[in-house]
């Protein structure tokens, strides 16, 4: 009997007749069929280590998978990882401004540039000065004002007090009415 198996992935398995199998008395007994016919061969082709396995591979910034000839390796990073378009990765460096890897944190290999950073312009905002209002300064401690922000808190106050009455009676009735509906 053969110690090893032949597995036919690439084409259809054609049917084989089978052929009455023949008793011997010896211990060993040779079965024939697909599985260990003598006249295949076995054909092993290596891998070689400069050609990978996978022949696709997705960008790690836009995620379509592409051939892997038309991805690079900007960096030092690897696994999935690893590839990437060369114009996904100019437009990311375009907009952070920047050629290092946030992962590696190692420079894309030479050919990928930054833009130059824009100048910021330094606006002061004065928040501690006076306020105006139609060019005129207010003061805060105007008695004027003082009377308007009072009288604006007793109407807001009065205002509060009614519909807090009324959310109180309002609320009695629900209790009320939830009693007699459980007995």
């Amino acid at each position: 009997m053969s110690d090893h198996l032949v597995l036919y992935v690439d084409r259809l398995v054609r049917p084989v007749p089978l052929q009455p199998v023949e008793s011997e008395v010896g211990p060993s007994t040779e079965i024939s069929g697909p599985s260990c016919s003598p006249k295949e061969k076995e054909i092993f082709r290596g891998g070689g280590e400069e050609e990978p396995l996978i022949q696709t591979a997705e960008c790690r910034i836009c995620q379509e998978e592409d051939s892997v000839e038309n991805l690079e390796t900007p960096c030092a990073c690897s696994g999935s990882l690893k590839y990437a378009h060369r114009k996904c990765v100019q437009h990311w460096c375009n907009e952070k401004g920047d050629i290092i890897c946030e992962i590696c944190h190692q420079p894309y290999q030479p050919g990928y540039i930054a833009p130059p950073r824009p100048q910021t312009e330094e606006t002061a905002i004065d928040i501690g000065g006076g306020w105006t209002i139609s060019g005129t300064p207010v003061d805060l401690r105007d008695p004027r004002l003082l009377a308007i922000a009072e009288a604006e808190r007793q109407i807001l106050e009065a205002e509060y007090d009614e519909y807090a009455a009324s959310n109180a009676s309002g609320a009695a009735f629900c209790r009320s009415a939830a009693l007699i509906v459980s007995f």
